[in-house]
């Protein structure tokens, strides 16, 4: 037996190395994702029996109801699905921005002020590295149809395929370009791709959440939604797909509303006026940012200790932990939240019927959730979670590594196949 234990351990190592020498079979590539977003759809428009595609998804998937990150808003919620941080640490903090760093421009006396048509200035979207770009750096070519954010170049990359926004563009139109970019040569075609649909909040605002007219525009979404499932079968392509919607809705009216001249005391102020010398109104609606303007402190300051029957102002400092909103230098001095179905302005206000915006915690505000594909086991219901973990599953089924951020897999995991 001591003759043979030399020989063993010379054949064991003879084998050792011999398997270190074999190639390792490669890691299986990921299946394309395909990220929709259906805006303003709120999570129990999935229960009016409109949406056969979404529910065949659903059947096949997972689903579940988010809550929202605040604002509930168009803008800051696209950001976070695609980068798991809260508006405050994304920067993303509204539709409509102010930011005094921003370099200043010859050409806009404006500059320092974001709006949609400023979505392709990279600078407002710097804060947070979204899934595009993790997966075009990682070689993972992307495609993008209208989703807020990848218009613009951030850390130096963009989508290998992406559009600026149309407005004119149906829901339709859209789906039937994303198609086109996956009958691109296989180097070429995404293997993530993001889809914005914005019918549902565009009738929403105008004729509001219970109209017949909304449940004509969560038909298209649905119809919209089965298209691209369809085109995505009949090119062979099996992916998994996310249907996602940012926000929920509620009613409103112009009745009940907040003007802030009124609140501060108009004094001087032509009835006529357009505009208050003393705030700048950076966005108003469902909650309103002000920049304090000299003169303007110390009415703005009184308001923030004033009881009011439908809203609340705060000094940004003061806002309330759990709506995790404040700290970025983006967010104006002075924030006024108003209860779910009220507004506030600042002398005037559109005659819209529907918004968003308000506390994640109403239920009108709550988002809808899908998953479908080879990586998601069929029939489950998930318990409502924060939209911030969206991002953790998206990057675990591109096979890459989230960048730090404030939400969790965890919520999400169940959905997934073992």
């Amino acid at each position: 037996m001591t003759f043979f234990r030399p020989l063993v351990l010379v054949f064991l190592s003879v084998l050792v190395s011999a398997c270190a020498l074999m190639p390792r079979p490669e890691a299986a590539a990921p299946a394309p994702l395909v990220i929709v977003s259906i805006d303003a759809f709120r999570a129990d428009f999935y229960d009016r029996g409109l949406t056969p595609n979404l529910q065949a998804l659903a059947d096949g998937g997972a689903r579940g109801a988010m809550h929202p990150s605040f604002p509930s808003l168009t803008f800051p919620n696209h950001y976070t699905l695609v980068t798991g941080k809260r508006p405050d640490h994304h920067g993303v903090v509204a539709n409509t921005m102010y930011d005094a760093t921003h370099p200043a421009d010859a050409n806009d006396p404006k500059a320092a002020y974001f709006t949609k048509a400023k979505a392709g200035d990279g600078f407002w979207w710097r804060e947070a590295t979204p899934v595009w770009v993790s997966a075009e750096q990682a070689g993972i070519p992307a495609a993008s149809v209208f989703w807020p954010g990848t218009q613009a170049e951030i850390d130096h990359t963009r989508p290998a395929h992406w559009l600026d926004y149309d407005k004119a563009a149906t829901s339709n139109d859209r789906v039937d370009k994303l198609l086109a970019w996956m009958d691109l040569p296989a180097g070429q075609r995404p293997k993530l791709s993001l889809l914005y649909l914005d019918e549902v909040d565009v009738v929403g605002h105008k004729s509001g959440p219970d109209s017949p007219e909304i449940n004509a525009a969560i038909s298209e979404a649905d119809a919209a939604v089965g298209r691209l499932v369809a085109g995505l079968k009949a090119r062979g392509i099996v992916a998994n797909v996310i249907v996602v919607s940012d926000h929920g809705l509620t009613s409103v009216s112009q009745q009940r509303t907040y003007f802030l001249s009124d609140l501060m005391g108009r004094g001087d102020l032509p009835a006529d006026a357009k505009a208050d010398p003393r705030y700048d109104l950076i966005y108003w609606g469902s909650i309103a940012l002000i920049r304090p303007l000299p003169g303007g402190e110390v009415a703005l300051d009184t308001l923030t200790k004033t009881h009011l029957d439908h809203m609340q102002c705060y000094h940004k400092a003061d806002i309330p932990a759990r709506l995790h909103f404040g700290r970025n230098s983006r967010v104006t001095e002075i924030v006024c939240i108003p209860e779910l179905g009220w507004q506030v302005a600042g002398l005037s206000i559109d005659n819209n019927v529907g918004n968003h915006g308000y506390d994640p915690a109403y239920s009108d505000m709550n988002a809808i959730f899908i998953a479908n594909g080879p990586g998601i086991r069929p029939g489950v219901v998930l318990p409502i979670f924060d939209n911030v973990d969206v991002y953790d599953a998206e990057m675990s089924l591109l096979h890459l590594k989230p960048e730090p951020n404030d939400g969790t897999i965890a919520p999400i995991r169940p959905a997934f196949q073992p």
